[in-house]
C-alpha cells in the first residue's frame, strides 16, 4: 500500500492515539505540552505600580502647582494616601499611592527648595503600571497545545501558576536491524541510525530509548519486536529491514502479528520503503529505511507527525518558498538545505550530498526543501529538527 509523501503523514496524524495527562510542577515543565487551558490565579502586576524613577503626583487644577514631597515609596512598600498639596518620591515596582494622577520620571522632574513644581499636568495613568494589565484572575494565558518554555514559566509564576496539566511524554523503542552492525562482522558498521533517531525524538520532549540491534535472522526479529511491543512504548521504531529483500523480514512479522498497515512505501526520495503500521491495540510501528539519511528524513515528518497528534499539537504546515528547481513527477525531494536571508528575501541553498547514506551535509544543513509534484508552484522549507 503506497501513500503520498502529504496522505502519509495525514494518514499518521489522523490514527496516532492521544496520550494521557499529567500534572507537573511548574519548575519541571519546560519543554512539555499543555493538555488544557492555563489560567491565571493572580492578577499581575498584583497592584497598580510605578513603571519607573520618579516622583507621584495626585490630580490638580491649580497650575502650575509646588508640591511638598512625602516620604519615598520604595518596591516592597506600603501605598499611602495622597494628602493635599504633595508628592511622593517612588521607585520602579514600588505602589503608586491611592489617588495617584501620574508618575513623572525623574529626569523631567522640576525640583526646587520648597519641593516638586508641576507647570503642566501629565497624562492620566502616565508611567504607571495598572493591576491585571498584564493578566487578570481567570484569563487563559496559555492555550491547550502550547509548549512550556523557559520566558513561559517567569509568566506563569507572576500569575501565581504553581503546576500545571501536561501530555505524558511519547515512550518511544527504536531498534536498528541488519548483520553489518554485529561487532564481528566481516564487513561492520556503526549504528548511526539508533543514536541519530533517539536523539531527533528526545529534542522533541519524548521518552526514547535504543535496544541492542537485530541481526538478519527471522526468529531474532520476531524475539526482539515481540519484546518492544511487551515493553511500555508508545511507538515502537526499526530501521532497515523493511525492504523487497530475501532478509527484509519485518514486513512478514507485521503480517504474522496482525498489525493493520496504514501505508509501505512513500514515493519520496530518500526514504521511499517506509512502513507504518498500526498494532491491536491502537499503537503505531514504524519500520524506517537502513540507509541513514532516509531513515532520518522518515523519522523527522512521519514519526514526528505521530509525537505531535500524541501531544495534541497540529500538524507542521512549512514555510512555502519558490521551489529552486523542478519537481519529479514521481517522487516527492526531501532535500539537505541551507535557508538564509539576504536584503529581506529568503534564499535556499541545495546542498551536495544528497545521497541517502550521505551524512556529512547535515552538519551545515539547517532545513529540509521538500519539493513535491502536487505543489509545483511551491516548495516548503522544514526545521532540520522539530520541537513542537
Amino acid at each position: 500500500m503506497m501513500a503520498g509523501f502529504h496522505e502519509a503523514i495525514a494518514l499518521v496524524h489522523a490514527n496516532a492515539p492521544l496520550l494521557a495527562t499529567e500534572t507537573v510542577a511548574l519548575a519541571d515543565a519546560v519543554g512539555r505540552i499543555t493538555a488544557e487551558p492555563v489560567r491565571a490565579l493572580a492578577d499581575h502586576p498584583p497592584f497598580d505600580a510605578s513603571a519607573m524613577d520618579g516622583f507621584a503626583v495626585p490630580l490638580s487644577d491649580a497650575l502650575p502647582a509646588t508640591l511638598m514631597l512625602g516620604t519615598p515609596i520604595y518596591a516592597g512598600g506600603i501605598a499611602p494616601t495622597f494628602t493635599a498639596g504633595t508628592a511622593f518620591p517612588i521607585s520602579t515596582g514600588a505602589p503608586v499611592p491611592i489617588g495617584s494622577h501620574a508618575v513623572i520620571i525623574k529626569e523631567k522632574a522640576i525640583l526646587g527648595a520648597h519641593g516638586l513644581t508641576i507647570d503642566v499636568l501629565p497624562p492620566h495613568g502616565l508611567n504607571i503600571r495598572r493591576r491585571g494589565e498584564d493578566a487578570a484572575i481567570g484569563d487563559v494565558v496559555l492555550a491547550a497545545g502550547r509548549t512550556i518554555r523557559a520566558p513561559g514559566v517567569g509568566a506563569l509564576t507572576s500569575y501565581g501558576v504553581r503546576q500545571v496539566v501536561v501530555r505524558a511524554r511519547p515512550r518511544i523503542a527504536i531498534i536498528s536491524s541488519g548483520d553489518e552492525l554485529r561487532p564481528d562482522a566481516a564487513s561492520a558498521i556503526h549504528d548511526a541510525n539508533g543514536p541519530m533517531l533517539c536523539a531527533l525524538f528526545a529534542a522533541a520532549g519524548a521518552d526514547a530509548w535504543l535496544i541492542p540491534p537485530m541481526g538478519d535472522d527471522r526468529a531474532a526479529i520476531a524475539a526482539t519486536l515481540g519484546a518492544a511491543v511487551a515493553s511500555k512504548a508508545d511507538i515502537i521504531v526499526t530501521t532497515g529491514g523493511v525492504s523487497a529483500g530475501d532478509r527484509d523480514f519485518i514486513p512478514a512479522w507485521l503480517a504474522d502479528i496482525g498489525a493493520r498497515t496504514l501505508f509501505a512505501k512513500v514515493p519520496m526520495r530518500p526514504g521511499k520503503p517506509t512502513r507504518c503500521a498500526q498494532l491491536g491495540d491502537g499503537r503505531l510501528f514504524f519500520g524506517l529505511p537502513g540507509n541513514p539519511a532516509a531513515a532520518l528524513v522518515a523519522g523527522r515528518f512521519f514519526v514526528m507527525s505521530a509525537i505531535r497528534a500524541m501531544l495534541g499539537v497540529p500538524p507542521e504546515a512549512g514555510e512555502s518558498v519558490p521551489p529552486p528547481q523542478p519537481a519529479r513527477p514521481d517522487a516527492t525531494l526531501v532535500l539537505k538545505a541551507m535557508r538564509s536571508v539576504e536584503n529581506g528575501e529568503i534564499r535556499v541553498e541545495i546542498l551536495p550530498g544528497q545521497q541517502s547514506h550521505r551524512l556529512r551535509p547535515l552538519l551545515d544543513a539547517n532545513c529540509w526543501l521538500v519539493i513535491d509534484a502536487e505543489e509545483a508552484d511551491s516548495a516548503r522549507l522544514y526545521p532540520l529538527e522539530d520541537r513542537p
